[in-house]
C-alpha cells in the first residue's frame, strides 16, 4: 500500500508530538551528598543512602574553588561498579552537564569522585545530585 501525502504528514506530526512530550518531562534534581574538596588530595568518597530513590543522570555542582574532576566511580546497591568519565574543569558556580548511568533506573549506595589534585591545595565544596524522572 502506497504512503500518501496525508499519511506521511500524519506520521510525522505524530511523531513530532511524542518527542515533545519526551522532552516536557521534568527532571527532579535531588541533592546525593556534599563534600568538602581538599585538593591536596585526589579523591573524596559520597555515601548515598538508598531512601533517596532512583536514579538515571548525576551532575556536579561547585563552590569555593574550581576543580578538575577525573572520573566518578558509582556503587550500586545491586553489587555493581560503573566508572563514568568526566575529565571536565567546573568553575566556582559552576555545573557540569547531565552524567547519566548505565541501564534504566538505579539505586546508589556511594560516590567516589576522583580529581585532580593542586600542588598549592585550597578547598572546594563539591554537590553531587540525582536525577529522577
Amino acid at each position: 500500500m502506497p504512503i500518501t501525502r496525508r499519511t506521511f504528514l500524519a506520521g510525522m506530526l505524530s511523531t513530532s508530538a511524542l518527542a515533545l512530550a519526551a522532552c516536557a518531562v521534568e527532571q527532579q534534581w535531588v541533592t546525593l551528598g556534599t563534600a568538602q574538596v581538599n585538593l591536596r588530595n585526589t579523591f573524596t568518597i559520597i555515601p548515598v543512602t538508598v531512601q533517596q530513590g532512583l536514579f538515571t543522570s548525576l551532575r556536579l555542582q561547585v563552590s569555593g574553588s574550581p576543580v578538575f574532576i577525573n572520573s566518578l566511580v558509582v556503587n550500586f546497591v545491586s553489587g555493581e561498579q560503573s566508572t563514568l568519565a568526566v575529565n571536565t574543569a567546573i568553575p566556582a558556580g559552576g555545573q557540569t552537564d547531565p552524567i547519566f548511568l548505565p541501564g534504566v533506573v538505579r539505586a546508589i549506595k556511594l560516590i567516589q569522585m576522583n580529581f585532580r589534585r593542586v600542588p598549592t591545595g585550597g578547598s572546594a565544596t563539591v554537590t553531587v545530585q540525582g536525577s529522577r524522572i
